[in-house]
């Protein structure tokens, strides 16, 4: 992303040392790459360190007398292209985050990280379920999926697990995986880094023939389940369908997780 932006500024991007550092201390060992990564872009600059004089501080971990910011305040443009590069891979990345599909996704940041990084990435991540999933995902692009009603400031993250009840055992099982029997409990589970108070809405679609009256698409409340809240769901209808959990606070989604794709035999 940065070599992209900066191709034809080679001279005073980014250096690699600070964008490192600074991801390597925004990681908080998430639960998988897509949450680690948003979360890192989203908090690199809280590591950012800015002293009395206006000087932008940037420790060495191993040396934290050495400062990695040297540069930035000797070169006014060094510093002014850090601060561009902060801003643009934010928006880049909460922009793309808010598509339907990993096809979307994908179309969304390809001019920020390259045409063929892009299609490689899509080529490796075939070989396991991109295939399944994205016409999966694709299905869902129905006339019943309510738009959400808030305005969309994807600050933050979250993430969901779901746990299915099976002879009176919860287990845990993942998006998209194996397939369910019908007539079972579910339970989903979000797991976000925004600061209470906040509201929790979740979004349920279903796909297949089913009566018009019998497809869901909208929003619904959180349960609340010895302080955690949660959605309980049921798998009555064959097919695939999801959820996706929204946070809202001051009227607005601050994180929204992308969809849990349940799959009902």
């Amino acid at each position: 992303h940065r070599d992209i932006m900066f191709s034809k500024e080679t001279d005073d991007k980014p250096a690699s040392i600070i964008i490192t550092t600074l991801a390597a201390q925004a990681y908080n060992n998430q639960n998988d790459i897509a949450e680690a990564l948003i979360d890192i872009i989203l908090n690199m600059k809280k590591n950012i360190q800015i002293e009395i004089d206006g000087r932008v501080r940037i420790p060495n971990p191993v040396n934290p007398l050495e400062n990695f910011a040297d540069r930035l305040n000797e070169n006014p443009n060094k510093k002014k292209n850090f601060y561009l590069w902060i801003e643009q891979i934010e928006s880049d990345f909460t922009q793309a985050v808010q598509k339907s599909n990993i096809y979307q996704f994908a179309e969304s940041i390809k001019p920020r990280l390259g045409e063929q990084t892009v299609r490689k990435a899509l080529q490796k991540y075939g070989e396991s379920n991109i295939v399944s999933s994205s016409k999966s995902l694709l299905k869902f692009d129905v006339p019943h999926k309510e738009k959400p009603k808030w305005n969309m400031n994807l600050s933050n993250s979250v993430s969901i697990s779901g746990e299915v009840k099976i002879k009176n055992h919860w287990s845990v099982f993942s998006s998209d995986s194996t397939h369910l029997s019908p007539n079972l409990e579910l339970k989903f589970k979000c797991k976000t880094n925004v600061s209470k108070p906040y509201d929790v809405q979740w979004q349920v679609v279903n796909t297949g023939n089913l009566p018009l009256h019998e497809l869901r698409g909208g929003f619904y409340s959180s349960e609340n389940d010895g302080g955690n809240l949660i959605r309980m769901e049921a798998t009555r209808y064959h097919g695939s369908h999801w959820i996706e959990c929204f946070i809202i606070k001051d009227n607005q989604c601050v994180a929204k997780s992308g969809e849990f794709i349940v799959n009902i035999q």
